[in-house]
């Protein structure tokens, strides 16, 4: 499927997810629509419908996905707002006397040769997004300011949360070409606004130094860095005279602004292509819909297996199972007792549950070994928390986060009960 489609599919979770109350899309809506089978082509055109059902509601909501990247209004508005940026900067700094050595040019060009090894380093990453963007999209504000936070933003940062946990390289190749987008568009505006302001003012060059009094040394060193600038625009690099002599800027701003070009806007270029190239090739797989217990949910009818290891819930907690799973068709109760093998080729079911109590002490030869000798069925593991007033601590909790991830899992849900019972996603 294409990204543009995936969106959708990930935008109507997120609208279903964050609304609780079905404000935006109302609950008979979302029964109305099912899905004939766990398959991206079948959530997609259940996303359709729904979208198109708020499309023609009276809905006060946006039913198109907030993906800067697939739309052209807010694609332009980045633009203007970047080379705006640009044009607004004062790369020679406010002093008519610039330092050749000491100038924000120096500053642009340090910064890119460090940075862009890095990105083309995480270029072909493919396995998850860069621990910055995970961090940020995992931060959450105190609760005292989430209610100056308006609704929409925190669809849009969920969204984007629910985006990199399908899709991470391709979350992480459209940030990238943002970034490179933008840092064009900005180089370009700010060396519009260079040489607008070249024809209002007259700038000089000069060189000071404590410890290099002899101009011959430095003059080495520009003659080979400005070398491919010269070549670009045929302008003579000038020979430095005594330290504080004043050199006219004519031919040093072309130099300069030429040097940023090769040296900063030819690799941005090339990146934002290799950037565009390998996005288009990205497909995303299957696996998340077959363990996310949202996509599970929405298939209509169909069987589901809940197996429990080595626990029991009474009727009241299978009941808030049911009702925070969504679970619409024939249920099975499965128990697993301890060092049993898999059962999940015995009991076939369109929707599985693998359900453990957050109480016991997880083991890597018990728990962790079942658990690795059932990666890759399409299960989805929830970790029950007990009842309200015996949470277990955040220690226990982290041992049972460990033995998932020793198993390879990347996800699990954590059912509880506070004032209702609630059904919590937590990534590993």
């Amino acid at each position: 499927m294409k990204m543009s489609q995936i969106t959708k599919v990930i935008w109507v979770k997120t609208l279903e997810k964050s609304d609780g109350t079905g404000e935006v899309i109302p609950h008979f809506i979302r029964d109305r629509y099912r899905a004939d089978k766990n398959s991206w082509p079948s959530f997609l055109n259940r996303a359709e419908s729904i979208l198109q059902w708020i499309e023609q509601s009276k809905t006060a909501f946006s039913h198109r996905p907030p993906f800067p990247n697939t739309n052209p209004t807010s694609v332009l508005l980045f633009c203007i707002f970047t080379f705006t940026f640009g044009l607004s900067l004062n790369l020679l700094g406010p002093r008519r006397d610039i330092h050749i050595l000491l100038n924000p040019f120096i500053g642009l060009w340090l910064w890119n040769f460090a940075i862009l090894p890095v990105q083309i380093l995480f270029l072909w990453k493919r396995k998850r997004p860069l621990r910055l963007i995970n961090t940020t999209l995992k931060w959450r504000l105190p609760s005292g300011f989430k209610r100056w936070i308006p609704s929409g933003w925190t669809r849009r940062v969920l969204f984007l949360k629910e985006m990199a946990a399908v899709a991470p390289h391709v979350m992480r190749l459209k940030l990238s070409l943002s970034l490179h987008l933008g840092a064009i568009l900005i180089l370009a505006g700010a060396m519009a606004g260079l040489y607008a302001r070249g024809l209002l003012l007259h700038y000089t060059f000069s060189w000071e130094s404590t410890f290099t009094t002899n101009p011959d040394r430095l003059q080495s060193l520009f003659d080979v860095f400005f070398t491919p600038a010269k070549m670009l625009t045929g302008v003579d690099i000038p020979r430095l005279e005594g330290m504080g002599s004043q050199m006219s800027g004519a031919s040093w701003i072309h130099l300069f602004a030429a040097a940023s070009f090769l040296y900063v806007g030819i690799p941005r270029m090339l990146l934002l292509i290799a950037n565009t190239i390998l996005m288009r090739k990205q497909k995303v797989k299957l696996e998340i819909a077959r363990r996310d217990p949202y996509f599970i949910s929405l298939i209509k009818g169909g069987s589901c297996g809940v197996f429990s290891y080595g626990m029991k819930l009474n009727e009241e907690e299978r009941n808030g199972l049911i009702d925070v799973l969504g679970i619409k068709g024939n249920l099975d109760w499965v128990p697993i007792q301890w060092g049993d093998s898999s059962p999940f080729e015995e009991h076939q079911h369109d929707q599985k549950f693998l359900l453990f109590h957050a109480a016991q002490t997880p083991e890597e030869e018990i728990q962790g070994r079942f658990l690795k000798s059932i990666y890759g069925e399409p299960i989805q593991l929830i970790l029950w928390n007990g009842k309200k007033g015996f949470h277990q601590s955040d220690t226990r909790l982290t041992l049972w986060e460990d033995t998932f991830r020793y198993a390879g899992f990347e996800s699990y849900l954590v059912f509880q009960e506070g004032e209702t019972y609630q059904l919590k996603e937590h990534t590993v």
